[in-house]
């Protein structure tokens, strides 16, 4: 069975440690993005070359650990498929590339 790959720990680069400039309020924009789609956001070192993103439920592509907190931190929580995925166990995780 498929399971909902989640990355471990954020990546170096993880726009959301707060390591990098991003324009203001970016980081805002993704979590509004997400929470209004309910949908993940995908870490972009397990994007497909070339920065397609690939659906959240294709091998190796993962869900951003540090976007992550920041969603399971919000008074919505993350999006609907995760908590479902956590729910019946059916995620894995994985160390960041």
């Amino acid at each position: 069975m498929t399971r909902l790959t989640i990355l471990r720990a954020p990546c170096d680069e993880c726009p959301f440690k707060g390591l990098f400039d991003l324009r203001p309020g970016r980081l805002r924009d993704i979590m509004e993005q997400c929470r209004r789609d309910d949908s993940p956001f995908v870490c972009h070192k397990t994007c497909e070359p070339g920065g397609e993103v690939s659906p959240v439920w294709t091998p190796g592509v993962g869900v951003c650990a540090g976007w992550l907190e920041a969603a399971d931190q919000q008074p919505y929580g993350p999006p609907t498929v995760i908590q479902i995925a956590r729910r019946l166990d059916l995620t894995e995780e994985v160390s960041p590339p």
